[in-house]
């Protein structure tokens, strides 16, 4: 979170916020939506945008595609999860090139 991760080819994302994070920490128990959806400033070589992210999801860019993949942070318990705690596991396959 708030920390800029450089891909390559001109592309770098920072994730700045936690738009939803309904994670169930007892699976069990769970009787709501799994999902967590984060807000990031993408930037490739068309510029910056802002873009949003649920895990599994994709955003295009010139050059290949960035993908939420995953968080190591568990889900919480005992409420809110401090921002800074949170990490992110972005993967971005480049386009294959002739």
């Amino acid at each position: 979170m708030f920390e800029r991760v450089h891909f390559g080819d001109g592309v770098s994302i920072v994730a700045f916020g936690v738009m939803e994070d309904s994670r169930c920490a007892d699976r069990v128990l769970c009787f709501r939506d799994d999902r967590l959806v984060i807000d990031t400033v993408l930037t490739s070589p068309d510029g910056e945008r802002e873009a949003p992210f649920a895990i599994g999801t994709s955003h295009r860019v010139r050059g290949g595609i960035v993908t939420l993949a995953g968080t190591t942070t568990p889900a919480s318990r005992a409420g809110a999860i401090q921002l800074g705690k949170y990490r992110f596991q972005f993967v971005y396959t480049p386009d294959r090139r002739p």
